[in-house]
């Protein structure tokens, strides 16, 4: 049956899973350890700070629900398999495959009773229910309970019970045991999961018919008589359906498994669906569309609800399918299914059961490093099961770094503090715990295949409780002599006793005690939170010891309920032989999370005195050598360059805000590195950056690798054999390096360095890839080396530098400000800032509105009034700096007053005249005026004209702005009229026989003609003038002179143009050998182009092309508007006669020639280029009128 293929396959897919993740990884999390420190009893000791968690005791007001204890209560066993569980106020059921149980501490094969596939016991006390016993010949895989508790439906691979038919659906009386014989339906293939209300069963499954009618994974029964209700949903794809919830009220159902449609729909309705309830209409469902689990290898495999929400979880087994990929929980909204959270936990989960402010599941997740908890650590640990907050954390979901599908920015869950140690079983093949879990009263109840929990042997079955109720036996994990601490004699008058912390499965807070064994009282006392994956290294320093005098320590660890253990006692003698300086004392002061003196005498070991991460001198080293200190006791270590170099022990994430500072010496010409983080502690590392380093000519680097190098260099010349103080900075406004007290750079393009875990490695590393670099290890000695976890500014800098030389201590400057508001501007001014022993560098003005400034004096304009905070920063000459702040209250200036529009105008014609300049703005000026005609028309500026096309009275709008943008408006009617027509001045339609000649014009006298008579002939109704190549004809009306005329006429051409140009000239306007007159050029291909000429210049440089092609015998028509004198304005426009006349003219200009600025003649020109072969060409006028004055 498909069932017991889905397990098996689901069994083998684990495993693999684990392995492709394996493939996938490039790099593990690290488990995260943190390390501060704090002063009691002359004692320094280490606070650690990990994310806040949830326990059975949860630290008050942090809002987080408490767990059930981690206690295993006894429980009946069962010697096979648990698929599915059902709970009442009393009663548990527990169906799968198991043939017998036991009770709890039996040995498997002790105290057996036989039971068949399911069974009952006793809630409070776990004790199997020796009355009830049904008999089912096959798995159990789905049981619910009756809202009223007094029928137990199951479902699963069966097909009789009690020796009666029963095909994989039945129903029990709770109260007897007893099968219902009025509730007997029927599937023809498994089912997976039920869901009941008084009226309704819902099953799921695999199943294509229920009662032989077609249902295909999902089918709702009568609760009184198991007949088949008409409520239908189609599911294709996967494996069918594994789980069914009701809402509250049982208005809807929500199903998951691996159907890859529903409805005929995919989203919603891939691997979960919401579904009417009565008719099995698909409803929305919008955690679907993020989580889509389904087909062959992956699905949504469980579902729960506690009423107000639906939670579920997911599975999927190499899928490669990018839809898939979810292997964690969710929360999500009854009404709509939108989501509360998810967490994608990596590691497949099986079950899901709210209860009590918190969410249990079973799984074996082995990664939830996305939702910012655990990480992956080699050996795997499967966590078998977690528990969540019913809340959001309140943070998102990051990017997955491990192969696995991201659901990057989805609100994530927040894990609790409740980790049992779970022995998996093998019952299914898959070494899987548990496979079911649900809640009732005061317990959460497990069921699975697992053998044991928290080292006790328990089978199957497994009761957890509130802690009211519980025992609350389960205390610190690691026991006695297997919690081992250290302790370390380095420094004169101290030893230093550190240690990791423990954990506990179902505490967080864990109190520790550190006893010194000639004493009756603990010398220290600390509560520290801390996980399995979370075990920060604890420190404290006894400082009333005496040199010479051996003591015993040891270290007790308490969880909130008494549970203890003890570490064995650990024997130190006190030292004398490293004294302090006030140069340690100095950066002890300013709380580094790491600081190694290297003043060690002899020996491999390099301390911290700042916490607990110790060094290991890998290489020839020579210890004790003189340090920097002047005048005090100071040592250093001399490393020979020659694969020499000290690094930690534990692994730690690489940090992204630090200050690294080192103390060095050399007169090495090949360089090394001083101080450096990597991802080895026993060879060259593979990742490696935030490192300080030097080349062969004593140029100092420090470099760090956000995915490419980011560095900052010196000048040559440390390599003087002097000892010379380096910082190296990153942090959120970039990175900075400083020598000897001085800042030789910075660069704000680099807020973060590689992501790895590794150690800090002091005298040598790989430098490989960098720039400037020389040598892997350094030949030189180096003293005090420390690691701040905040960037370290120019003043502590200086501070350092100067408390560890001969140099004198720069002092920093003063900083003093003053302001000046005027309306919303403000003038400041830092010029009296000081500096008592140099002088000031730079000013920086931080405004209060996220703008800033520089200089010794500045203005500022802001955007709204209001008081503002004005800081300046001050820098002197030694890089130290000084602040100082000022309160200013800027005030908008008055409301602009909106100016006032006024206009006059005058017509003549069809033209008015306008003017604006009489506008006014009572508090600025006028910044512009535009004006709308009436008809369509605008125009601009304090005065303007327009020319109207047709009479009659139009409203004219005026709208000025002012300079602060506010506008007014003025509106006024004017009435323009047409001009009179104008008088025809000369005229003719070429209406008579003529040759060698063109006579008399119809009206304006006889034409002149000009070039030879020969080419000019009048018949049928045209003018015509024939040219040859380079020839040049001419026509004029001499009785004729106007200084105002529009000349129109229409001709044709009958050939089309090759080679040359063939041009019509219309003269509008003849004086003397001066012309104003309008050009049509017949060019080759077509094209007609039209200029407006003085002579032969065009005027204005332009000319317009006719927007069509040039057919002989094609009549166009010409218009010449030749105006006024001093200035004469001149228009042309050329169309296809017949059409429409253009509205606008197509060329303009005006001229003020003297020669021309007179009354003329008109007439017209033809000529033929030179360059044309056409023979002859012909060009025939059919009309010709000049009007006008």
């Amino acid at each position: 049956m498909h069932i017991r293929r889905f397990f098996a396959v689901n069994a083998r897919n684990v495993d693999a899973r684990n392995t492709a993740s394996a493939r996938h990884r490039t790099r593990h999390a690290a488990v995260a350890v943190a390390v501060a420190v704090a002063a009691l009893f002359g004692v320094l000791t280490v606070a650690p700070s990990p994310p806040a968690y949830a326990d059975t005791a949860p630290p008050a007001g942090s809002g987080a629900p408490p767990t059930v204890s981690s206690d295993p209560l006894p429980t009946v066993q069962i010697n096979g398999i648990v698929w599915a569980q059902a709970a009442s106020s009393t009663t548990v059921y527990a169906g799968g495959e198991f043939s017998s149980a036991r009770p709890a501490g039996a040995a498997p094969g002790t105290n057996e009773t036989p039971r068949s596939n399911l069974l009952s016991y006793d809630l409070a006390t776990g004790v199997l229910n020796s009355g009830w016993n049904p008999q089912l010949n096959g798995k159990v895989l789905a049981t619910a309970l009756s809202p009223d508790g007094s029928r137990l439906y199951v479902g699963g691979g069966f097909t009789t019970v009690n020796g009666q038919n029963r095909y994989r659906l039945a129903a029990f009386d709770t109260a007897t045991g007893q099968l219902i014989a009025s509730w007997a339906p029927s599937a023809n293939t498994v089912v997976q999961g039920i869901a009941a209300t008084d009226t309704t069963v819902y099953v799921v499954g695999e199943f294509s018919n229920i009662n032989g009618v077609a249902r295909s994974g999902v089918a709702a029964l009568s609760a009184s008589n198991g007949s088949l209700l008409s409520f239908s949903a189609t599911l294709t794809g996967g494996y069918g359906a594994r789980a069914v919830v009701v809402s509250p009220d049982k208005s809807k159902i929500v199903i998951a498994g691996s159907f890859t449609s529903t409805n005929g729909q995919t989203n919603p309705g891939r691997g979960m669906a919401a579904l009417d309830a009565v008719t099995g209409a698909s409803l929305p469902w919008a955690v679907n569309g993020v989580l889509r689990n389904a087909g062959t290898n992956a699905a949504m495999f469980s579902l729960a609800t506690d009423g107000t929400s639906v939670y579920g979880t997911g599975y999927d087994y190499s899928s490669k399918d990018a839809q898939n990929g979810f292997e964690g929980s969710f929360k999500a909204s009854w009404s709509d299914g939108s989501m509360a959270w998810m967490e994608d936990c990596h590691g497949d989960s099986y079950s899901i059961a709210p209860f009590d402010g918190a969410v249990y599941k079973a799984g074996h997740a082995h990664y939830c490093g996305n939702i910012g908890e655990f990480g992956e650590v080699k050996p795997t640990r499967y966590n078998f099961s977690l528990a969540f907050d019913q809340n959001p954390s309140g943070t998102t979901i990051t990017p997955d770094t491990e192969g696995y599908r991201s659901f990057t920015g989805n609100p994530a869950g927040k894990l609790l503090d409740w980790y049992p140690e779970w022995g998996p079983g093998s019952v299914s093949g898959s070494g899987q715990a548990g496979w079911s879990v649900v809640t009732s009263g005061n317990y959460v109840l497990y069921g699975g295949e697992f053998v044991s929990i928290n080292g006790v042997k328990q089978q199957g079955l497994v009761r957890f409780a509130k802690a009211e109720v519980a025992p609350n036996k389960q205390g610190p994990r690691i026991q006695g002599g297997a919690y081992q601490i250290s302790v370390a004699a380095y420094r004169a008058g101290q030893v230093r006793i550190s240690w990791p912390a423990n954990y506990d499965t179902d505490n967080a807070q864990l109190t520790y005690e550190v006893l010194r064994r000639d004493l009756a009282q603990p010398i220290y006392s600390t509560t520290a939170e801390s996980t399995f994956y979370v075990r920060p290294q604890m420190t404290t320093v006894d400082s009333s010891v005496k040199a010479g005098q051996t003591y015993q320590y040891r270290v007790r660890v308490t969880d909130p309920f008494g549970n203890s253990t003890v570490s064995d006692w650990t024997s130190v003698t006190a030292s004398g032989t490293v004294v302090s300086n006030t140069y340690m004392d100095a950066v002890l002061a300013d709380s580094p999370t790491a600081y190694w003196p290297l003043a060690e005498p002899s020996g491999t070991a390099v301390y911290d005195w700042a916490g607990a991460d110790d060094l290991t001198i890998t290489g020839t080293a020579t210890r004790g050598s003189t340090g920097h200190v002047p005048g005090q006791p100071s040592s250093s270590t001399t490393f020979s360059g020659s694969s020499s170099y000290a690094a930690g022990k534990v692994p730690r994430p690489a940090p992204n805000t630090f200050s690294v500072e080192a103390w060095f010496k050399t007169t090495s010409t090949t360089g090394g590195k001083v101080v450096g983080y990597g991802n080895s502690n026993t060879s060259n590392s593979t990742s490696n950056d935030r490192s300080i380093y030097l080349n062969g000519s004593g140029q100092v680097t420090f470099g760090v690798y956000p995915g490419q190098t980011r560095t900052i260099s010196s000048g040559s010349g440390y390599n003087n054999g002097k000892w010379h103080h380096v910082v190296g900075t990153l942090g959120p406004s970039g990175m900075t390096m400083y020598i000897d007290g001085v800042r030789v750079g910075s660069r704000t393009d680099t807020t973060s360095g590689q992501k790895y875990s590794g150690y800090w490695r002091i005298g040598g590393d790989t430098v490989s890839g960098w720039p400037n670099a020389g040598a892997a290890y350094l030949k030189g000695s180096i003293a005090d080396v420390a690691v701040y976890g905040a960037v370290l500014d120019a003043t502590k800098v200086q501070q350092h530098y100067k408390t560890g030389s001969t140099e004198v201590a720069n002092q920093p400057p003063t900083a003093k400000v003053s302001a000046a508001a005027n309306g919303l501007s403000v003038t400041v001014d830092g010029s009296s800032s000081s500096d008592p022993d140099g002088s000031i560098a730079s000013y920086a003005w931080d405004f209060g509105d996220g703008q800033t400034g520089t200089g010794a004096t500045a203005t500022h304009t802001y955007a709204a009034a209001g008081t503002y905070t004005i800081t300046l920063t001050v820098t002197d000459n030694a890089g130290a700096t000084a602040t100082a702040n000022t309160s200013v209250t800027v005030t908008a200036p008055p409301p602009n007053q909106a100016p006032t529009a006024k206009f006059t105008f005058s017509t003549q014609g069809l033209t008015a005249a306008v003017d604006g300049s009489t506008s006014s703005d009572p508090d600025g000026s006028i910044a512009s005026y535009a004006w709308d005609f009436g008809d369509g028309q605008t125009g601009t500026g304090a005065t303007a004209t327009h020319t109207y096309t047709a009479a009659g009275t139009y409203t004219i709008t005026l709208t000025v702005t002012d300079n602060a943008g506010a506008t007014a408006t003025a509106t006024g009617s004017v009435t323009v009229s047409a001009p009179p027509a104008p008088t025809v001045l000369a005229s003719d339609l070429f209406d008579r026989m003529l040759q060698n000649d063109w006579g008399t014009a119809d009206l304006g006298g006889p034409w002149s003609i000009y070039g030879g008579s020969a080419a000019f002939a009048v018949a049928n109704g045209a003018g015509t003038v024939t040219v040859a190549p380079a020839d040049t004809r001419e026509a004029r009306l001499t009785g004729v002179s106007a200084t105002s005329c529009v000349v129109e006429t229409s001709f044709s051409s009958d050939s089309a143009a090759a080679g040359g140009a063939t041009s019509v000239t219309v003269i509008g306007r003849r004086v003397g050998t001066n012309t104003y007159s309008a050009r049509v050029r017949f060019e080759p291909n077509g094209v007609v182009r039209l200029y407006l000429l003085r002579d032969e210049t065009a005027l204005g440089g332009a000319s317009y092309v006719l927007p069509t092609t040039y057919q002989p015998g094609q009549q166009l028509r010409l218009k010449l508007s030749v105006t006024g004198t001093s200035p004469t304005s001149l228009a042309a426009k050329v169309w296809v006669d017949g059409q429409a006349e253009p509205a606008s003219w197509q060329l303009q200009a005006t001229d003020t020639t003297a020669a021309l600025q007179a009354a003329g003649t008109s007439g017209i020109k033809v000529s033929a280029s030179s360059l044309s072969t056409v023979p002859v060409t012909r060009i025939s006028f059919g009309d010709y009128t000049v009007s006008g004055s």
